[in-house]
């Protein structure tokens, strides 16, 4: 996967294969990149609302429109390609993805239905079809449902601990005379307020120093940036968190004291006899 650093002024990747961490200029700033994607946008809402009945039957006929068209080809794209009834699926948007989901899970098959309704749904979501991951209809599903229960199972604030912790000893003369530590609570989605607190107490008490939450431009907004983008402390940011399954998920965050003193982590997370564990980490850049 690629991903750009807000606001940097050149992209790398998340990993290097060649054990070489590229170096790039980074001025810290918004992304518009979510840390997980657009993903289960609304799931509780739409487990509460019952779908229209008469929407239902209408989308139950356009996907057997979709998959009845008789074609040699083997590419279920070629059956969506300017198909009025694969847009009318998408169109529906949480009712679509609800009626798409329940159709996943009564499932046994995993053929050119599952395939048609994983694109729409990817579709619905906004995933990003470059970073596809599934070659089968099932295989969204699956790789959805395990975002889905690492979001319920509360599991996300110890995954943030622990990737925002194996930050601090990469390039450890980062954190020299660093009179407290940030972390950009803005990208820590999908846990509340309360969480976020019990993450800041964890890197208070373990580094006996002051922690607070914010973001690059709320360190500008409270005059604590020197020399445009230079902090006397460390900022700590995750910039994307990938959901492999249930068990594995893996960070990219990075470390930032300026704008020539930074450097990108990536941890791999997973969850080993109930309990979550950095299995590795490696740095993907430096500044």
């Amino acid at each position: 996967m690629i991903q750009k650093l807000p606001n940097t002024d050149a992209s790398f990747p998340e990993s290097s294969n060649n054990g070489i961490s590229p170096v790039v200029k980074v001025t810290p700033g918004t992304s518009d990149i979510p840390v997980i994607g657009s993903i289960l946008n609304e799931t509780e809402d739409m487990e509460s609302n019952q779908i229209d009945e008469a929407t239902k039957k209408e989308m139950d006929k356009r996907l057997e429109s979709i998959v009845s068209i008789k074609s040699t080809s083997s590419n279920p794209y070629d059956y969506i390609k300017n198909n009025k009834d694969f847009d009318y699926l998408v169109q529906q948007k949480n009712a679509g993805l609800k009626y798409m989901l329940q159709k996943f899970k009564a499932s046994k098959e995993n053929g050119l239905r599952e395939y048609i309704m994983a694109i729409a749904c990817s579709k619905i979501l906004n995933e990003n079809p470059d970073e596809k991951k599934w070659d089968t209809g099932k295989g969204w599903y699956e790789q959805y449902a395990s975002k889905e229960f690492i979001i319920k199972s509360k599991s996300l604030k110890e995954i943030y601990i622990l990737a925002l912790d194996s930050m601090m000893p990469v390039d450890e003369g980062l954190n020299s005379e660093m009179k407290y530590i940030s972390i950009d609570g803005t990208k820590l989605e999908y846990i509340n307020e309360s969480e976020k607190a019990e993450i800041l107490t964890y890197f208070n008490k373990k580094y006996n120093i002051k922690t607070m939450d914010a973001s690059f431009e709320k360190l500008q907004e409270m005059g604590m940036v020197k020399d445009i983008n230079s902090i006397e402390g460390i900022l700590l940011t995750i910039s994307k968190v990938e959901i492999a399954d249930k068990n594995s998920v893996i960070v990219n965050g990075y470390k930032f004291k300026s704008g020539l003193g930074a450097v990108g982590v990536q941890s791999k997370i997973i969850n080993k006899d109930g309990k979550w564990k950095v299995e590795s980490k490696g740095m993907t850049w430096i500044s």
